[in-house]
């Protein structure tokens, strides 16, 4: 068909089902577009300005955005899963694009009451609908005096003038995933590869600050200047490129921008063989130093220009199985053990392959992918054997502590191993996770606190880390802070725990209402197709909140939940004492890797004085003689 014949609706709409049919296809961009309907790029570029005065990489994003609004409207997967299911490889990404467009989170139109609508803007405007606080501060201008119009003026254009100049001082840096620009999408693995390969070599520097990796994801696919990007994240510096590969031959571009100026301070091409891109890592690396003058240690300058392998294969391999590896599903992580394992295969030396392995299997075992105890030993024998070819690996460190914190509870060892990592690697945002989650397991509830607040500073756009957050907030009494944090975890990525923690608040702030409208929530979240939110408001309006809380542990016992400690909260909130130790020593024998929390958690402050919760935690060495 000659698409340049049609006219433009038919035009219009021939490109929208061309779009459609490829929804899923996340690498389905302009050049494929183009490519289906027999165009060139700037033909299809030209004709979508003259007709719809948008470019053809915006026309592509609204229609995945506007069938992503009709899957969440039917309720058809999470957030996450719609996310992939309309192209895009980034559930964080996709969140942004869809309140940018929308004027709300996926989230919220996904927690609407049956029959309850949205007015959302109209998907043909090309701008964007003003917002409430736009609109009610329009008013207010507009029924302003003239003179405090004008001072107001005056004040705002003063302070955004010297805020256009200020920025970061310090010497922080984002680095961008590499843009594929070829038509082999296999490629995409060592496109990524390569660019945390550069950040984590960088972020060993403890004279710059490297933004993590999930920070720079939702930039994937950037419509929004450098500049505009450096302040979003917060740095001075950016660092982005592209790939291309023909044949065997990878064309590698990156360039080092000033973020302040929009100036170029560095740019190199690369044109190498698929099987020797070895040391494009380690040559970028040490440019950056340079060009930004860091200050190495002699240890620093050594780890920058690093080969952990001369084995091109094996490194081809570890680029993949961290690809995978990153997605953290189930699927995904399974798919990265078999990389690793093969990487070792190629290089039984290579450290970098066991730390690999070390990480895959630790969070499948976090997370019940794999079975808890021989996930836990396989991850500590292989970072026990990374360590053995190179010690001074921040990662597997940090994993170590997570370990001795949630499965050995070796508490001297724990921290040992977490301060080494941080030591090692001040920009690696999971050893300050993981850290603060073992000062909060200790009870150091401030110090907790200031530690994900820095593993924040390296990456806030990470709903566990946000989550975290709002559970540091909420024991150390801060539950406005709490709830902010716990509205950020979700507007990331739905999940059940920040809903328990909001109905925690308000519970205890005696906010029934709103405690139940949140309990509802969670159990909608656990149980989409059953939920019993009537019957709690009928128990709750004859009764109290003690009945809702004993008739949820029932209801959700009698659908086959088995977080004991999760049971064991509920029962201690309604006063149940007696069965709410009978559940955290059931949690105990299960190994619910949540039960060290048992130490610092405000809802057992009641029982916290019993001889069976005082057994459980001599159990875990929580209590020394």
């Amino acid at each position: 068909m000659n698409f340049s014949s049609l006219n433009d609706t038919e035009f219009i709409e021939r490109l929208s089902k061309v779009v459609e049919a490829n929804l899923a296809d996340e690498n389905f961009g302009v050049n494929e577009l183009a490519t289906c309907i027999k165009l060139s790029r700037t033909q299809l570029h030209r004709k979508l300005k003259a007709i719809r005065n948008q470019s053809a990489s915006h026309f592509i994003r609204e229609i995945r955005l506007i069938k992503a609004r009709e899957m969440l409207q039917d309720n058809v997967g999470t957030v996450s899963e719609i996310a992939y299911k309309v192209g895009f490889g980034s559930p964080s990404y996709f969140i942004k694009c869809f309140h940018d467009f929308y004027g709300c989170s996926p989230g919220v139109l996904m927690k609407l009451p049956a029959g309850e609508a949205i007015e959302f803007r109209d998907p043909s405007d090309s701008n964007l609908k003003p917002s409430k606080r736009k609109i009610i501060l329009s008013l207010i201008l507009g029924l302003a005096s003239v003179v405090l119009l004008a001072v107001l003026i005056l004040l705002v254009s003063g302070y955004l003038s010297s805020n256009s100049e200020a920025g970061p001082t310090d010497k922080s840096l984002a680095v961008l995933p590499l843009k594929n620009l070829s038509d082999n999408r296999d490629i995409q693995y060592l496109a990524d590869g390569i660019m945390e390969d550069i950040l984590n070599r960088l972020s060993k520097v403890h004279d710059l600050k490297v933004k993590s990796r999930i920070s720079s994801e939702q930039y994937r696919q950037p419509e929004m200047s450098v500049p505009k990007i450096a302040r979003e994240m917060k740095v001075s510096y950016v660092l982005e490129g592209s790939i291309m590969n023909q044949e065997d031959k990878v064309r590698i571009y990156v360039q080092l921008i000033d973020a302040k100026s929009d100036n170029h301070i560095w740019s190199q091409e690369y044109n190498q063989d698929l099987t020797d891109i070895l040391d494009i890592t380690t040559e970028v690396s040490r440019q950056i130093a340079r060009e930004l003058q860091l200050a190495l240690t002699n240890k620093e300058a050594n780890y920058l220009g690093k080969n952990y392998t001369t084995n091109r294969e094996a490194y081809n391999l570890y680029l993949k199985g961290r690809f995978f590896w990153s997605r953290r599903t189930e699927e995904d992580l399974l798919k990265s053990i078999l990389y690793f394992e093969q990487v070792i295969e190629n290089d039984e030396n290579f450290s970098l392959g066991y730390a690999g392995l070390a990480d895959a299997y630790y969070i499948s075992a976090w997370w019940g992918f794999y079975p808890r105890v021989a996930g836990f030993e396989m991850s500590k024998r292989f970072a026990q054997k990374a360590l053995e070819l190179d010690n001074e690996l921040a990662e597997v460190h940090a994993t170590l502590g997570g370990i001795a914190t949630f499965y050995d509870w070796d508490w001297k060892s724990a921290e040992e191993e977490l301060r080494m990592a941080i030591a090692l690697n001040p920009n690696y945002a999971s050893g300050y996770q993981y850290y603060a989650e073992f000062l909060d397991i200790l009870g150091e509830k401030e110090a907790a606190l200031n530690m994900i607040t820095k593993a924040m500073e390296l990456n806030p756009n990470v709903s566990i880390f946000n989550y975290i957050r709002g559970v540091c907030e909420y024991k150390n009494g801060n539950f406005g802070e709490a709830l902010n944090s716990c509205n950020k975890s979700l507007e990331i990525s739905t999940m059940e725990l920040p809903l328990w923690i909001k109905f925690y608040i308000h519970l205890k702030q005696g906010e029934d209402v709103l405690a139940i409208a949140v309990l509802n929530e969670v159990l909608t979240f656990l149980y989409p197709e059953d939920n019993p939110q009537r019957q709690i408001r009928r128990i709750h309006d004859r009764s109290d909140m003690k009945e809702v809380l004993l008739y949820t542990t029932e209801w959700l016992k009698d659908h086959g939940y088995q977080n004991d400690y999760r049971l064991a909260e509920l029962y201690a909130l309604a006063g149940e004492e007696q069965i709410a130790l009978d559940y955290l020593e059931l949690g105990f024998e299960h190994g619910n890797n949540r039960i060290p929390r048992m130490n610092s958690n405000p809802e057992f402050t009641s029982i916290s004085q019993d001889p069976r919760f005082i057994a459980l935690l001599e159990k875990m060495n929580l209590i020394v003689d």
